[in-house]
């Protein structure tokens, strides 16, 4: 039975087979860096701009016109849902804005472009997201290292397809509960800034020092530094909570909207994160690489993810609050830039160029003063914290309710 000819109650259909005559699902097209040129009419989308729910431009790389049509590129349209086939987490799906520039994307990138009347595009995007079909996306993920999901097993994946007027209901209720999770963002936004601005106040900018506080290496004050391992996701839930670049956010603490698990390493123990353990995601894209926080037990057991340095430092020296507000000025941020390393999806940097890094060491009584100084914005920002998970754990309900009937009768 086509889905055109039947819009009267849910049915089962396989994601393959959404589309119409004239839509696709596809694969990116595989472009390696001597295809690639920095003055090209063609923009490369690539893993980092897919985010959960979102589409957001943080690549930078183009390719000529005529490169593309030469390796026969499939070209993005306004609308395209887009389906990252790998982490983090591996099957995220959100919706192409357009650009004014032609956009390709890359292979590990699923292109579905439904072009069928009676599916709603936000509504698959919100479908594949839901947990359920997360679920089962993980489970048909392949790979020991770095999970994959071959888009021939992503095909396969059933949705159960309610009528048009229904589909439009459930965008709607969703559309409300995530804009009340971007207010609550700009919120902890705010909140960060006025965390920048008692550090210049307190210390004066790094850059230029006027305070003439030492200034050390952070190979001096650090005494460990380890990248988490690269398990599989346990998707009944059981397991170590898996902290990723996706919990550390511009606050100094973590905050999870999506509990993720992780199959227990023989070796745990070396891996559980302790408290005041600093966390700092080493890959990611551009924008956000050297995201920071520092682990207080929010979520206990907990691992951090392969992208994410656990540091440990001297606490003779250090406050890791401190070094945390230290770490999200411009000083900083700009030596993490130069020894970035770009690649093809994401950037990265090592622990040896992560050593010479260098940064302001006032005596640590001054360092807690500026400590206790944060305790009504910590304060107010834990508020927020418990109010955003509130809200992910409300939203993350409703889009369960959405998927299994219980939203719309």
């Amino acid at each position: 039975m086509n889905i055109i000819e039947n819009n009267k109650e849910s049915i089962q259909y396989s994601i393959v087979n959404l589309t119409s005559s004239e839509g696709i699902f596809t694969d990116g097209d595989w472009v390696e860096s001597k295809d690639q040129d920095p003055s090209g009419q063609v923009r490369l989308i690539q893993l980092a701009d897919i985010k959960d729910g979102y589409f957001e431009f943080n690549s930078n790389k183009f390719l000529t016109l005529e490169k593309a049509i030469e390796l026969n590129c499939t070209f993005l349209k306004k609308g395209d849902i887009l389906i990252s086939r790998m982490p983090d987490p591996i099957g995220r799906a959100c919706i192409f804005p357009g650009n004014e520039k032609k956009c390709i994307t890359a292979v590990d990138v699923c292109i579905l472009r439904p072009d069928n009347p009676l599916i709603d595009p936000n509504w698959l995007k919100y479908a594949i997201n839901s947990p359920e079909c997360r679920k089962e996306i993980i489970r048909r993920s392949r790979g020991t290292t770095r999970k994959r999901i071959p888009r021939k097993e992503l095909g396969k994946i059933q949705l159960s397809i309610p009528n048009l007027e229904t589909q439009r209901k459930i965008v709607a209720i969703l559309e409300k509960a995530e804009a009340t999770q971007r207010l609550r963002a700009d919120a902890d936004a705010l909140t960060q800034e006025l965390v920048q601005s008692v550090f210049l106040e307190m210390f004066g900018d790094p850059v230029t020092n006027p305070k003439g506080w030492e200034k050390v290496t952070l190979g001096s004050i650090i005494q460990k530094v380890e990248a988490g391992p690269s398990r599989r996701l346990n998707a009944e839930g059981k397991g170590p909570v898996n902290i990723t670049s996706g919990e550390i956010h511009d606050g100094m603490s973590i905050k999870a909207t999506k509990l993720k698990y992780i199959d227990v390493p023989e070796d745990i123990t070396r891996y559980v994160l302790k408290k005041d353990d600093i966390l700092l995601n080493y890959v990611n894209s551009l924008s956000r690489i050297g995201k920071s926080a520092v682990y207080q037990g929010e979520y206990s057991p907990a691992i951090v993810g392969h992208n994410i340095f656990r540091i440990n430092v001297n606490r003779k020296l250090v406050n890791p609050f401190f070094l945390v507000a230290q770490f999200k000025t411009t000083f900083f941020m700009n030596q993490i830039k130069r020894i970035t390393k770009p690649a093809v999806n994401q950037a990265s940097f090592n622990t040896k160029d992560l050593r010479k890094c260098v940064v302001v060491l006032p005596p640590v009584l001054f360092q807690e003063k500026f400590i206790q100084s944060l305790k009504h914005i910590d304060s107010a920002f834990t508020d927020q914290s418990k109010a955003n998970q509130e809200i992910a754990d409300l939203f993350a309900l409703l889009q369960s309710k959405a998927f299994t009937g219980e939203l719309i009768p």
